[in-house]
């Protein structure tokens, strides 16, 4: 059995636990976006792969600078014109996770974790904008879904590892306070 055959069997018992019911609200909640943009009809006008890429190297060399609102505003409109891109969503969270809005962060990564499922990073900044919020349950339920993922690149790695070791921690935690 490959590696993408093991992780995806490791989601599917852990989904059968508890992620069905976060991932059906979590769907929930992108329908509910997706059809307030569609209303809105925000990308009526299509905008061109240019101004896309564009925008996008403006948004992440603002968050490069630190310059995490006017960041925000990028990825925010870049979110509005290509809902179902989840870089612009990540992008999107990780400016809210800077500026400490970490209840709008955690929404974004969320979005972002449906639309990167081959990306441990969403699910493991969720995990820590829960953690900020000092919900360790939710934080370690969002670190476990970033250990599932195949290590199929170092970065990859990186994140999976660390969200091993939060969750070994908030296990300990939980021991500890029995």
């Amino acid at each position: 059995m490959g590696e993408i055959e093991v992780a995806s069997k490791k989601l599917a018992n852990y989904q059968k636990d508890v992620f069905g019911v976060e991932l059906g609200a979590i769907l929930k909640n992108f329908t509910k976006i997706i059809a307030i943009i569609s209303k809105l009809n925000l990308n009526k006008k299509q905008i061109t792969q240019k101004e896309l890429k564009f925008k996008h190297r403006r948004a992440h060399a603002f968050f490069m600078q630190k310059k995490y609102d006017k960041s925000q505003i990028f990825y925010f409109h870049l979110c509005i014109a290509q809902p179902f891109d989840g870089r612009f969503w990540f992008g999107l969270g990780e400016t809210l996770r800077k500026n400490g809005d970490f209840e709008k962060a955690i929404q974004a990564f969320e979005f972002s974790c449906l639309l990167l499922p081959g990306d441990p990073k969403p699910a493991y900044f969720a995990g820590l904008c829960w953690l900020k919020l000092n919900n360790a349950a939710k934080a370690k339920f969002f670190f476990k879904i970033a250990t599932y993922f195949p290590v199929n690149s170092k970065i990859n790695k990186v994140f999976i590892n660390r969200a091993q070791t939060l969750v070994d921690n908030i296990e300990k935690k939980e021991k500890t306070d029995e």
